[in-house]
């Protein structure tokens, strides 16, 4: 497993991936003294970490701590790592994680599973397969209670998380999902059920919406353009800044709000993003969100896009005017023919 961090929940995580790579738990855990694991490592007042014990219960793990400057099971615990350190990463570089990962793949099956042991004189490889029955099973659902908050999603199917906002499928959309860092580089979506809903790259700063279009797929096949939830992501992944805006609108227009939104996107085909931007500035300044206001201060103090200028057609040319007077004797031979 790879990470960019050493908190606790990557930790858990790391060691949650290893028993279902290799499709179930071993009977014991070694492991070292680390705070996220142990939380009083003296003798006489040994404490386990309580998290880390809940997740030896979920997969039915014995934990086993290594004592305190003992080699005989702290050196198990670390040489791994610095052979690792020696032999894989000291004069090597990466394009990506995911280049680093394939790497390491690759030397972990090449270096370590196939070669000989020096002490079982066997291939790891070839130890595992004997000892793969002996494993304890792994439970239906993976251990999401470490390291895990807890969110509502919005109605337009966006989840918030450090200031920025993640799209999660539709059918979630006013339920409560987890949320947790993987790696300490992506976010993973997770239903009440333990069920995965959706991974994302974590981004950094503020304000910012990742949005995944299939996550939508549902509202489109229900609802159509109609839909106050695709209308609200339309409006979002066109001006992702202005969401105390669109709250403004909805909440004035609470009871029908997906007109309003219609509008505001038409206008915004019509208008440069600038002009609009400060004209939801305007609106939130006099507290009048309303499409109606956003169009008057478009209409007095901004042009339409140089596209929808020129497709505009020219004004027309007025026609010459002549005075026409006609005779009225024609009109009354047809009444006189007509009786």
């Amino acid at each position: 497993t790879v990470s960019f961090d050493e908190r606790q929940a990557s930790i858990y995580e790391a060691i949650e991936e290893s028993f279902w790579h290799f499709g179930g738990a071993p009977r014991e855990l070694l492991v070292d003294n680390a705070r996220a694991l142990v939380t009083d490592a003296s003798v006489s007042r040994f404490r386990f970490n309580d998290q880390f014990l809940e997740l030896c219960g979920h997969y039915r793990v014995q934990p086993r701590a290594c004592q305190p400057r003992r080699p005989q099971t702290k050196g198990k615990v670390e040489r791994p790592f610095a052979y690792l350190e020696e032999q894989f990463i000291k004069g090597n570089s990466w394009r990506s994680l995911e280049h680093f990962r394939a790497a390491l793949a690759d030397f972990e099956r090449d270096d370590l599973d196939l070669r000989v042991h020096g002490t079982t004189h066997e291939a790891p490889l070839a130890r595992f397969e004997q000892e793969r029955p002996l494993l304890t099973p792994l439970p239906e659902g993976r251990f999401v209670g470490v390291q895990t908050e807890s969110r509502k999603v919005s109605w337009d199917c966006l989840v918030a998380f450090r200031s920025n906002r993640y799209s999660v499928p539709a059918a979630y959309a006013g339920k409560m999902v987890w949320l947790r860092v993987s790696h300490g580089c992506r976010l993973v979506v997770f239903s009440s059920r333990r069920e995965l809903l959706a991974e994302h790259d974590l981004r950094q700063g503020k304000g910012q919406i990742v949005m995944v279009p299939e996550h939508y797929e549902l509202l489109r096949q229900r609802q159509g353009a109609r839909s106050y939830a695709l209308l609200s992501a339309h409006f979002l992944a066109r001006f992702p800044h202005d969401r105390p805006f669109l709250d403004g609108l909805i909440a004035q227009y609470s009871t029908s709000p997906s007109g309003p939104l219609r509008e505001l996107l038409a206008l915004s085909d019509i208008y440069p993003d600038a002009a609009l931007r400060e004209a939801f500035r305007l609106a939130s300044e006099h507290k009048r969100y309303s499409h109606v206001f956003v169009r008057g201060v478009l209409e007095h103090a901004a042009k339409p896009s140089p596209a929808i200028a020129e497709a505009t057609p020219p004004p027309r040319t007025a026609l010459p005017y002549g005075e026409v007077i006609s005779d009225l004797r024609r009109y009354q031979q047809i009444l006189e023919l007509g009786q």
